[in-house]
């Protein structure tokens, strides 16, 4: 199912509540996925990217599910929610606004964060409260995964939902029991210390929260290896780099805020999920299994290696920054959602 949000946060389907509470109470919902396009994404193309998408996540996951050795535990019955929020000026593809779409960095990437924070958490707060009302006392509760997938600001979405939730579900006791959150951050988007102390999503750091985060870069993404870091720089999101912007009238340089799907996370990110030298290199042909050996809260995956491989999937100025539907990736994220330590 797709989940229309405008600008404000507010979810536009006006029965979400009811098709939530129908999945709830009628499915044995193992897995839930949620996944969020990125900047410059009209209605049209986030379904084109959806299916393309879900269509090769599946059949790499019959694949690797029919192999001899897979050591994997399947999801048993899935729920694929995809949200779309307005990251164009205009969703005529033949208006004139969207001349300058790349003008909307800055508006985009705060509207990101006003969609997951209101309209997404609201979807996912329903479904773990649901969750709670449906989960009887004497009986251990079969375990629930809930995957939160974003692309560039739609990671930006992801992260702001979460945070928002858990805030909300901390004054109603905290998750509900048997729930597993995977984060996925596909080439994302936000600075690379946006999980440092004092910075927009630090809360999802917490040792102890039921977490594993997977994180992408690519030194090939020249939308945020290359460009990011100077235009957020100037006008940066997160409060606590909004702080460090130079004093009106003096003549101190912007420092520039490199992108966590440019270069990767801060030093202190690694160390406050627990395992700062963990990294992978997505190698043309990888397969799941590598991932088990990274498997800890955080997992952060080169994706330069693949895409040194493939030039002809680089797309103008942003590089292979959605360079993002193929075998290898689909297969980091099997391993890392679905794989058991060995």
């Amino acid at each position: 199912m797709i989940v229309p949000i405008d600008g404000n946060g507010i979810v536009l389907d006006p029965h979400i509540d009811w098709t939530l509470e129908t999945v709830a109470a009628t499915a044995n919902v193992s897995d839930v996925f949620l996944y969020s396009h990125g900047w410059s994404t009209d209605a049209e193309h986030a379904m084109m990217d959806y299916s393309y998408f879900t269509a090769g996540f599946m059949k790499n996951l019959v694949d690797a599910a029919g192999h001899p050795s897979a050591a994997l535990a399947l999801p048993e019955a899935t729920w694929l929610i995809g949200v779309h929020w307005p990251s164009v000026l205009s969703e005529d593809q033949n208006s004139l606004l969207n001349v300058f779409q790349v003008t909307s960095f800055h508006q985009m990437e705060t509207r990101a964060d006003v969609v997951g924070k209101n309209g997404v958490a609201r979807l996912l707060t329903k479904i773990l409260r649901d969750r709670r009302a449906g989960t009887q006392p004497s009986a251990a509760p079969t375990p629930l995964r809930i995957h939160l997938i974003g692309h560039s600001f739609g990671c930006r979405v992801m992260c702001s939902a979460l945070c928002s939730t858990l805030l909300t579900l901390s004054h109603e006791g905290g998750l509900p029991p048997s729930v597993e959150l995977r984060v996925a951050l596909l080439e994302a988007a936000l600075p690379s210390t946006a999980f440092d102390t004092d910075h927009l999503y630090r809360v999802l750091t917490v040792p102890g929260l039921p977490l594993r985060m997977l994180v992408t870069y690519s030194a090939l993404d020249t939308a945020l290896a290359r460009f990011y870091a100077d235009v957020e720089g100037q006008q940066p999101a997160d409060p606590a780099d909004q702080r460090a912007l130079p004093t009106i009238g003096t003549n101190e340089p912007t420092k520039p805020i490199p992108a966590l799907g440019g270069s990767g996370p801060s030093d202190e990110m690694r160390a406050a999920f627990g395992n700062a030298q963990s990294r992978l290199q997505v190698v043309p042909n990888f397969q799941y299994p590598a991932v088990v050996a990274e498997g800890s809260r955080l997992i952060v995956a080169d994706l330069t290696p693949v895409h040194q491989a493939h030039p002809e999937r680089a797309a103008g100025l942003a590089g292979h920054h959605s360079d993002i539907y193929s075998d290898e990736v689909y297969q980091l994220l099997i391993g890392f959602m679905f794989q058991t330590a060995t």
